[in-house]
């Protein structure tokens, strides 16, 4: 279906009013499709497809199964309750038949006064209309058609890239919020999480240039944390090497939300982009070191179990399942050994998609903040070493590199790099991995961590994991 589609599910028992309704929105949208659920148990087995709605009329006194005519105002009540729960960003008009709104003030608490569309206009996420005054319907309709269709007046360059719906929404919304008339849309990397994170460059209408930004769409608990992190850590470190916090959108696109960061560089290029193409040197290498200096410099040094160290990339659970399907029986006694550590921020997910470089100044960025958190340090630059290994940007690049002698050797430093297409990118980030660290059970406990990790996520290879996780293992007898 075309993103440019004005989604509606009507749910309503009386079909001469969802007829109307849905008459109404075709008499005032150029492109809607309009569905409709006649009961709760109709409207839940719609919710729990996953459709995508860009709104709701709810009628509150419905029944719970089709056909019946016994009618209650909870059955209404508990579809409000799970469009809530699973698509929070959708706005709902709910119809009832009498005067009082009593029954829902609760779910009306729950409205938020905001731009939805980024036209400027403000309104409830949750509304109310009697019955008694359906006649106003088709002037709240055309009201609601002319704050979404002016997120359609600006246009989305993506050239092959396809967005998803609900990131369509957020990305038309927040170019329409800043007044402007043109986004120039690139993804950026292909990591392994439902998030996607684009680079958005905003135009108004004459070309001019109104924000370069990072873009980070995907489910709501996810973007909120991201947001969070930004607030609690990432301004921490220096102004310069972190861009500011221009939106988050928590609206219009269902279940997901986006937040939106700008930039002050020309940060065109990732650090996987750099390695590949032999563009890292000294100055980007100091860049990055410098890009979490704040946070390194109140490293405390501390005793954990390494179960304690791996809970921080795997919970409890997921290791717990992992361990028993991939037969890591000496994973149960190494996850009880302690280990001298030192702990600050960390990012938590440090790969080189989330490193953004501006070549020309030699100045470095970092993205993407739903990981960060208090944890053992050198975990980030291992992170950044050990991606190159499994995250699919690089993947073309590791044709003949590493070969199973190259991952025996992995503590020998030069018997790893041999024949590496980016040698000198993985001894940076194992000189800096040494700088920060205590010693080889810390590295072990942080190598199984990270391995550990790796074997949840489709298409990585699990191969490379588990010989990691051998290393560490073989890293901590040594010690």
């Amino acid at each position: 279906m075309s993103n440019r589609v004005f989604n509606v599910l009507v749910v309503e028992d009386d079909t001469e009013l969802s007829d109307l309704i849905e008459s109404t929105f075709n008499s005032k949208f150029l492109q809607v499709n309009v569905i409709k659920a006649f009961s709760r148990n109709a409207a839940f087995e719609i919710l729990d497809s996953e459709a995508f709605f860009d709104y709701v009329t709810l009628d509150l006194s419905i029944p719970d199964i089709d056909g019946s005519f016994d009618t209650d105002a909870s059955n209404g009540l508990a579809v409000l309750g799970k469009i809530i729960e699973v698509s929070s960003g959708t706005p709902v008009l709910v119809l009832t038949g009498t005067s009082t709104v009593d029954m829902i003030q609760d779910f009306l608490n729950h409205s938020n006064l905001t731009d939805i569309w980024g036209s400027g206009n403000t309104r409830g996420t949750i509304e109310h209309l009697t019955k008694s005054r359906i006649g106003e319907l088709a002037d709240k309709i055309a009201q609601i058609n002319q704050e979404f269709s002016s997120s359609f007046n600006v246009e989305l360059v993506t050239n092959t890239l396809e967005l998803p719906i609900k990131h369509d929404r957020l990305l038309r919304v927040f170019i329409n919020s800043r007044n402007a008339s043109l986004g120039i849309i690139r993804q950026i990397g292909g990591g392994l999480s439902a998030a996607k994170v684009y680079s958005v460059l905003v135009q108004d209408v004459s070309g001019r240039t109104l924000h370069a930004a990072i873009c980070k769409c995907g489910p709501k608990e996810d973007i909120n944390s991201d947001a969070k992190n930004y607030h609690n850590y990432i301004n921490r470190l220096k102004p310069d090497a972190t861009p500011r916090i221009l939106g988050h959108l928590e609206y219009a696109a269902g279940d997901s939300s986006g937040v939106f960061y700008g930039l002050a560089e020309n940060y065109e290029t990732s650090f996987f982009e750099a390695s590949l193409n032999q563009e890292f040197g000294g100055g980007l290498m100091q860049a990055i070191k410098q890009m979490l200096a704040p946070w390194h410099q109140n490293m405390r040094q501390d005793q954990k179990l390494i179960r304690e160290i791996r809970s921080q990339l795997v919970s409890d659970t997921i290791a717990e399942r992992l361990i028993k399907e991939f037969g890591l029986t000496e994973a149960l006694n190494f996850e009880t050994m302690p280990v001298i550590c030192k702990t600050s921020c960390t990012h938590g997910d440090f790969h080189g998609e989330n490193i953004l470089l501006d070549i020309s100044s030699q100045k470095a960025t970092l993205i993407d903040y739903g990981d960060v958190c208090e944890g053992v340090s050198i975990i980030d630059p291992l992170t950044l070493e050990c991606s190159f290994l499994f995250h699919p940007k690089t993947s073309d690049a590791l044709s003949v590199w590493p070969t199973e002698t190259n991952l025996e050797n992995w503590e020998n430093l030069e018997a790893f790099v041999d024949g590496c297409p980016f040698k000198e990118s993985i001894i940076f980030c194992r000189t800096w991995t040494t700088e920060l660290g205590v010693g080889n059970r810390e590295l072990a406990a942080c190598l199984y961590a990270y391995a550990l990790r790796q074997l949840k996520y489709e298409g990585t290879n699990k191969e490379h994991a588990i010989s990691l996780i051998n290393t560490a293992y073989r890293l901590y007898q040594q010690s």
